[in-house]
């Protein structure tokens, strides 16, 4: 369910409905009363149009659109904006059969060769639906989320910027404005952006919200961005202009009581020696020169651990400390 501004139903539209569906709440109405459905045969032209009203761009870009429904209009928004294009896996196919959808390195040996065979080129990767993007820079290197959420907010220079609890604090360092932290999920960041009347947000799994087209992340306009940037300058270039810290992450089955579990982590992570505490989902404890965060999976049983720090011994130290955590708490 999505708001006309292109925004997810935030918590509190989904518990009206789920609550009306529970307690069979709702009120009947005539037939007169459904509204109407159709199909908008204009949709793709539409959102190609609102994109070429403001960005053009030029140069080489190698497009993988993973056999998804980006494949109807990535590759022919880039040529309608000057760029020179060459796509791959751009037939749509449900059955993903020229590679994994998930837009992570070890799925995109393909798009990666391409790129490094073109000097000057760049890459775009998006996910099985469209809603995220990943790139690869003109120096044929894979960019992290983390990396190119950094760097549309480095290049964006926002006044604010909404990104979840598990994005690194480079951005911390890079915004000037305050830097809102969510729970994991984009229609967190959305609903964020909207209440604070922010511009900018974006998650690390590839998810990106420009507030100008859309409350919903947009994996067709962040690849046009990526064209528009790597037109006025390297994106290698940029990228290495950014700080980048050691990072590590670790998952940790569980068994037993959920809460039980959670009030054991609280008392730890309470007696740890800290900066500071954010807690909007799990536990970021943020230290002097790095931090850890502890976290249920909003799906399974299990407990996600990530730790960045501005050396590698700081954040293995960091890993320690976690591992320690889980210890006592998961016997």
């Amino acid at each position: 369910l999505w708001n006309p501004d292109g925004s997810p139903f935030d918590e509190q539209q989904s518990e009206e409905i789920e609550k009306a569906i529970e307690g069979q709440t709702w009120k009947r109405r005539g037939y007169e009363s459904l509204g109407r459905e159709g199909l908008e045969h204009e949709a793709i032209s539409h959102h190609m149009e609102s994109i070429l009203s403001i960005l053009q761009a030029e140069g080489d870009v190698v497009v993988d659109c993973a056999s998804g429904p980006t494949s109807l209009i990535t590759p022919v928004l880039l040529r309608r904006m000057g760029c020179r294009v060459k796509a791959l896996n751009s037939q749509i196919d449900g059955h993903f059969p020229g590679r994994n959808p998930e837009p992570l390195e070890e799925n995109l040996r393909d798009l990666i060769t391409l790129v490094r065979s073109k000097p000057g080129s760049i890459g775009i990767a998006h996910d099985g639906d469209g809603d995220r993007v990943m790139a690869i820079d003109d120096s044929g290197r894979y960019l992290e989320g983390d990396r190119l959420l950094a760097l549309f907010a480095d290049f964006l220079k926002p006044k604010g910027i909404v990104v979840p609890i598990n994005a690194s604090m480079v951005i911390d360092e890079l915004v000037k404005g305050e830097v809102h932290r969510t729970r994991v999920g984009d229609v967190f960041v959305s609903d964020a952006m909207k209440k604070n009347g922010l511009s900018f947000g974006g998650e690390p799994s590839g998810t990106f919200i420009f507030a100008d087209q859309t409350y919903c992340p947009d994996g067709i306009y962040g690849a046009a961005f990526l064209a528009k940037m790597a037109q006025e300058a390297s994106l290698a270039d940029m990228v290495d202009e950014i700080p980048s810290y050691p990072m590590a992450q670790k998952v940790y089955l569980y068994e037993g009581d959920r809460d039980q579990i959670s009030k054991r982590l609280w008392t730890e992570i309470s007696s740890l020696d800290y900066e500071r505490l954010v807690s909007v989902d799990g536990w970021r404890a943020e230290f002097e020169s790095g931090w850890l965060l502890i976290r249920f999976s909003g799906t399974e049983p299990k407990i996600r651990v990530t730790a960045e720090a501005r050396d590698l011994t700081y954040m293995n130290c960091l890993m320690d400390i976690a591992d320690n955590v889980l210890e006592r708490c998961l016997r």
